[in-house]
């Protein structure tokens, strides 16, 4: 399984360099939730960051504030993953009508599973418990 590969240190390592003398360059880095995964390698590169434009776009508050330990708080700007409530919101009515169509009584479980497909989220224990 390839998970989130080539990581995000690695990359911004090779592009730091290119762009150490000039401060009109900017480094926008997204940050999920397995930052703390490459955490060795975000430590390697502390240095070339301290002296470059890279801002830190946590997905949620949490995160931030965990990564907040390891990188300047003034470095992040939170980013959340924008959610289209107009797609997802609980239906009633939709419900049933789903169940129905796939045969599923009200006793039946039914999950389904909308994220990032990853080692970290652990699915294959998820879906082991089911």
């Amino acid at each position: 399984i390839i998970d989130h590969l080539p990581e995000t240190p690695r990359v911004l390592s090779a592009f730091l360099p290119l762009f150490r003398n000039d401060q009109s360059v900017t480094f926008f880095v997204h940050l999920f939730g397995d930052f703390a995964l490459s955490l060795l390698n975000w430590r390697k590169l502390n240095s070339e960051i301290l002296n470059s434009r890279v801002l830190f776009l946590p997905a949620s508050r949490r995160h931030q504030n965990f990564i907040s330990q390891f990188i300047d708080p003034e470095s992040t700007r939170l980013c959340p993953f924008p959610v289209d409530q107009n797609s997802f919101f609980p239906n009633p009515l939709e419900r049933n009508t789903h169940r129905e169509q796939l045969g599923l009584s009200k006793r039946d479980q039914l999950f389904v599973y909308a994220g990032r497909i990853s080692l970290q989220k652990n699915l294959l224990t998820l879906c082991s418990i089911m």
